[in-house]
């Protein structure tokens, strides 16, 4: 905000006043501006878009995601082959017990399981193909 200089004549007046009704005028304007760029990114789907890009643009919410989804998979996996479909409502707790604690135990260590199965399918891709090999000689 500019500072108010002393007004000693009608002339110094109007200059003032009209000095005063531009800045006005282009502040009006910057503030409409204003006003449509924050109503275009409050919009939901703006927001949306946002957050969205923010979480799958960091390598630590990807990883976190695919190995809560491996801890998910197998926990429920686990649950359905030792119980299987049972009516017991001490089973039952007991599965629900099974599954959050597989859960648990193979998301915090995704990372780990992952390069245990890759490493195993390497080693039995590798047996395949020295199995053909020395069937072929």
């Amino acid at each position: 905000m500019k500072k108010m200089k002393n007004i000693n004549n009608l002339t110094d007046l109007r200059r003032e006043i009209e000095s005063l009704r531009l800045q006005q005028v282009s502040d009006v304007q910057a503030l409409k501006e204003q006003a449509k760029i924050t109503y275009e990114s409050l919009k939901l789907v703006n927001l949306l878009k946002g957050v969205f890009k923010d979480l799958t643009s960091t390598l630590d919410f990807k990883d976190g995601l695919i190995n809560t989804s491996l801890g998910l998979g197998v926990g429920y996996l686990t649950k359905k082959v030792v119980l299987g479909a049972t009516h017991n409502p001490f089973k039952q707790l007991i599965g629900v017990l099974l599954q959050s604690t597989v859960t648990n135990v193979v998301s915090k260590n995704g990372d780990d399981i992952k390069e245990s199965v890759y490493k195993l399918i390497g080693n039995l891709i590798k047996r395949i193909k020295e199995s053909r090999e020395s069937h072929l000689n």
